[in-house]
């Protein structure tokens, strides 16, 4: 099969072993492959590693994928994961030719290993993939076979903002700063759940237009804190609980960036009784305000990839609005043009969402 292979800074298209399915595994040929931020970050290590000289194993990245199941392993005529219109308790058996998409995780020999970040196991950047029939989900039937490949590899990016907004205050405005893929999905998702009204924040103007096209209430520049931007919404928070009696109803900010300077500024302008959501991925250690924090009773929550029942919403809420999401797809590629994509998504800052189609 043809895949994207990175080795260091460099993405080729080569020729590769085709996937064989084990026990309990599915054979996908995604029709859609997202570029994750992720990707970026993936390839800019490499590219150091080699850089200094250190031995890097070659990867097949992509791990945002959708496509058509091409091939079964043994033991796979139980139910897969669940569906898009089922409950998520793995309810509906996993045929070939289905329409799917996968959670990109799976057991190696030294634990579990992402799909797609893992030299082992190799992502949707390829003509087939193999994932856990366990962790398959088919893709709800009102999403059209033609555009199930683009719109269902949105699934994954979906599911991790679902997975954010579930840490939100069940009430109140929700501030979202960062509207990359997740960023936009929490908005998203908010909105089609009845939550908010949701502020945007982003420096992008084209970024910003995207989100009050998935719904956002508004959409801002950076500059203004917390509470002017909440103050546009008619929420006012107080300094403190009064005489500590009954809390206020409180906002939730979300924070999609992963920058150190911009989550120690949201938690210095956090006002009382409000939610931080740390969604971006920040890596790099943090100077936090704690006794501010602490004062102002400032409760701070962390969120991490997903958990199956968010794929299940995910693709749920896919199926039911497929044109609000297809609205973040700012190109589509084939895969001889991988490595351009990652230069555009690097360079671009317009650029929201690009997919390869690995069969194209």
């Amino acid at each position: 099969m043809r895949a994207a292979v990175m080795n260091g800074q460099r993405i080729s298209v080569e020729a590769v072993d085709d996937p064989t399915p084990g026990p309990g595994q599915v054979v996908i040929a995604p029709e859609a492959t997202g570029i994750c931020g992720s990707d970026l970050h993936l390839r800019e290590a490499y590219a150091s590693f080699a850089q200094a000289g250190l031995e890097v194993e070659p990867i097949i990245p992509g791990h945002e994928f959708a496509g058509r199941i091409v091939a079964l392993g043994s033991d796979v005529d139980a139910p897969g994961g669940g569906t898009g219109t089922g409950t998520g308790t793995g309810d509906q058996a996993l045929r070939v030719g289905d329409f799917v998409t996968a959670i990109p995780f799976t057991h190696g020999p030294d634990g579990p290993e992402g799909i797609g970040l893992s030299p082992r196991f190799g992502g949707g950047l390829a003509e087939f993939v193999l994932a856990d029939a366990t962790s398959t989900f088919v893709l709800p039937e009102s999403i059209h076979p033609d555009r199930a490949g683009a719109v269902g590899a949105l699934a994954e990016p979906l599911a991790v903002g679902l997975r954010a907004l579930s840490k939100a205050a069940p009430q109140g405005p929700i501030v979202v700063v960062g509207t990359g893929p997740i960023g936009l999905m929490v908005i998203a998702a908010a909105v089609l759940q009845g939550r908010g009204p949701v502020i945007a924040v982003d420096p992008s103007e084209q970024r910003r237009d995207v989100a009050r096209r998935v719904g956002a209430h508004s959409a801002h520049a950076p500059g203004a804190s917390l509470v002017e931007l909440l103050d546009t919404v008619g929420y006012r928070p107080s300094t403190m609980s009064p005489l500590l009696r009954e809390d206020p109803e409180p906002a939730t900010i979300v924070e999609c960036v992963g920058r150190p300077e911009v989550i120690e500024t949201l938690l210095t302008q956090a006002p009382a009784h409000s939610r931080v959501v740390l969604a971006g991925a920040c890596i790099h250690s943090l100077e936090m305000p704690v006794l501010q924090l602490t004062l102002a009773e400032v409760a701070v929550e962390t969120s991490f990839a997903y958990r199956p029942a968010d794929f299940v919403t995910s693709a749920q809420l896919l199926g039911t609005h497929p044109e609000i999401f297809s609205s973040m797809i700012t190109a589509q590629l084939p895969l001889v043009e991988t490595e351009h994509a990652f230069a555009l998504l690097e360079n671009e800052p317009e650029q929201v969402k690009i997919l390869i189609n690995p069969n194209a």
